[in-house]
């Protein structure tokens, strides 16, 4: 026996921006978060077996209760920051949360995701006035049998407990890659216990909003930030070298000779991004999402990750120096006069993509996909 709890929200955004495709239905609908989560679900299963299964959602995204608690709660999701949203307006099953900024694409994809688990008999349960996570914590607690909850959310390290069984499956690096976190994994990545993860959680900052906030030749270096806002900052010349920037957001910053290099970038969000001639040399780009963005003449020499998303990004002059980028993205991009010299490009998609004047000298193209 086992109960398999799934943060839905957690996994369909990922999905979202993991199937970059948008594969639409006849009526022009797209269903690319149906299909990667569900992919993903059907993976998890698959590999860990659990006798039951439930979809935890949120009924409500910012309960008011907690809104009293810390009006700033979730301000950081509102499509509009400033408006007087009336806070803990309840979403409703299987929609897009009133109020929250969601990617374009996505919110008609969630009641067709609720419908796939309802014909599959997956349970989505939620409660009134309370958010997924509230619902897979008092589901893990009563249980009575080993609990596997699938996430990439951190802050549900906390529920993991050893005597009963607890376990979260994280999905910060993909579900290919998935980590199965107990107690001694968390003392492992750490030094803490899973009931001290909250505390060291609220210490460490693991959530940041500089959102339109001047920060031109910033230091940065070193930082370790993860899950921050840099939505439409001014970082002209700002240093972020050897910096860890875990599922952080850049969508619409300007970042003109910023420089990168050393940092850990995965997971991130640099889409409708200016960033020429910015440095990223050496940087880890695992699940980089940078779609849409200008890179003109910008380095990213050595640097190294699987499946970064360049579509439609213009990537003039851009160098790619001895880059390990298998599985990237350049779909519709802009790559002229970019130098690919000894980069590993194998399973890249170049479909569409401007490659006038590309130097691809000793490059790794088995398996690419090029115009």
């Amino acid at each position: 026996m086992k109960l398999l709890l799934v943060d839905a929200a957690s996994l369909y955004f990922r999905a979202f921006y993991g199937v970059k495709q948008p594969l639409p239905a006849p009526d022009g609908t797209p269903t690319n978060a149906v299909r990667g989560f569900l992919d993903m679900v059907s993976a998890v299963i698959t590999r860990f077996r659990p006798t039951d299964v439930v979809a935890c959602i949120d009924e409500d995204w910012r309960p008011a209760w907690r809104v009293a608690l810390v009006p700033s709660y979730k301000t950081h999701r509102l499509a509009d920051p400033q408006a007087a949203l009336a806070a803990g307006t309840p979403a409703l099953v299987g929609g897009a949360p009133p109020g929250e900024a969601e990617p374009p694409g996505l919110a008609e994809q969630v009641p067709i995701i609720f419908e796939a688990l309802a014909a599959l008999g997956v349970a989505a349960v939620g409660a009134p006035e309370h958010e997924a996570d509230d619902v897979i914590a008092t589901l893990a607690e009563r249980a009575s049998m080993p609990v596997d909850v699938v996430t990439g959310d951190r802050d549900l390290f906390q529920l993991i407990d050893d005597a009963r069984a607890v376990r979260v499956l994280y999905t910060g690096r993909g579900v290919a890659r998935l980590e199965a976190i107990d107690a001694a994994a968390l003392v492992a990545r750490y030094g803490i216990l899973p009931e001290q993860y909250a505390d060291f959680a609220t210490l460490r900052g693991d959530f940041c909003v500089f959102s339109r906030s001047k920060l031109a030749r910033a230091t940065l270096r070193e930082a370790y930030l993860t899950d921050c806002d840099f939505d439409g900052c001014d970082l002209v010349e700002a240093s972020f070298e050897n910096a860890t920037l875990w599922q952080c957001r850049f969508r619409g910053a300007s970042a003109k000779g910023a420089r990168f290099a050393g940092a850990r970038l995965s997971v991130s969000f640099l889409a409708r991004a200016a960033f020429p001639t910015a440095e990223f040399t050496g940087t880890e780009l695992d699940d980089l999402t940078a779609m849409d963005s200008d890179f003109e003449r910008a380095v990213f020499d050595l640097a190294r990750g699987e499946r970064a998303d360049f579509a439609r990004s213009r990537l003039a002059a851009a160098s790619f120096v001895n880059a390990r980028l298998p599985e990237a993205n350049f779909t519709g991009a802009d790559l002229t006069g970019a130098n690919f010299s000894g980069a590993d490009l194998s399973r890249a998609d170049f479909t569409g993509a401007r490659l006038d004047g590309v130097v691809w000298t000793n490059a790794n193209l088995a398996g690419a996909i090029r115009p």
